[in-house]
């Protein structure tokens, strides 16, 4: 993938609002996190690029950067889809990947946060004894 076949169907410069564009290979490799990872939805991907350090380091981001919304990945696959470039790219990363002999297996996101939770419920439970048969008299007579 040159710069000019990327360059092609997608040329970042900014948004509407004047700030940077996010680059093509970002929006892409959060894509392909998607996919690797049971076709996760964008905001999933989007969690997962804010949460997951070894999703931050594949996708090449710090801490402090910003990651690009649900919205933005969206509209990036829409576009790439439009020109017709998102099937191709897919191959190519494909042919990539088979090339250096790399096995890609279905990922697993685990939220492992702390939550706060009381140490033991504040009320005890309330348990019902029920009887569920009557007593009869012959029984006293088969205890030994």
């Amino acid at each position: 993938m040159g710069t000019d076949r990327k360059s092609q169907h997608y040329a970042p410069t900014s948004n509407a609002t004047g700030r940077p564009a996010y680059p093509g290979l970002l929006l892409f490799k959060m894509l392909l996190v998607g996919i690797w990872n049971g076709g996760l939805s964008d905001e999933a991907v989007e969690d997962m690029a804010n949460a997951n350090l070894h999703v931050m380091r594949f996708l090449g981001l710090n801490l402090e950067d910003d990651v690009p919304d649900h919205s933005v990945l969206s509209h990036f696959r829409t576009r790439l889809t439009a020109a017709h470039a998102w099937d191709g790219l897919l191959e190519q990363i494909n042919r990539q990947i088979n090339a250096h002999n790399v096995i890609v297996t279905k990922g697993c996101h685990v939220d492992a946060s702390i939550t706060q939770s009381p140490r033991k419920p504040k009320t005890k439970p309330s348990y019902e004894v029920v009887n569920d048969r009557e007593d009869r008299d012959d029984e006293d007579e088969a205890k030994p």
